[in-house]
């Protein structure tokens, strides 16, 4: 049987966290980018098509979409954040000093503008999905 090795356990985990870490970020902006062409999408085929009357039911599809990717973004944003802290809590357990680790680097250095514009974003979109049928449809 092949002895433990801690470092390599260490190092893999601490590959693996920053993986999904970046994956996490990567689908939030995918949900960002397919919400807005969703929503694009349906509201041209409901305006070059007003007559039809499926336009009344699909002109609310943009603000079912925009709910659901928008509560997915936050699952992500929440996992992101508990990866973060994972993330930081290894490199405390290793004793990396305090400049070392992206862990370390994101708790001591977080950004709130970046997680402002992300909830400013769904909150915005929700609500134009929601304005604009009542308006103009």
């Amino acid at each position: 049987m092949e002895k433990f090795n801690f470092m390599e356990y260490i190092i893999k985990e601490t590959e693996h966290v920053r993986k999904a870490y970046d994956d996490r970020i990567d689908q939030t902006r995918m949900l960002e980018r397919y919400s807005l062409i969703a929503t694009g999408g349906i509201w041209s085929w409901c305006a070059t098509n007003a007559q039809s009357p499926e336009v009344a039911l699909l002109k609310w599809m943009p603000a079912i979409i925009t709910f659901l990717f928008g509560i997915r973004a936050w699952g992500n944003a929440k996992a992101i954040d508990a990866t973060r802290d994972y993330l930081y809590k290894i490199e405390n357990y290793i004793s990396l000093p305090e400049e070392i680790g992206w862990g370390k680097y994101l708790k001591n250095n977080q950004e709130p503008r970046l997680a402002m514009t992300a909830y400013l974003f769904w909150g915005i979109l929700q609500l134009l999905t929601i304005l604009i049928p009542i308006f103009y449809g």
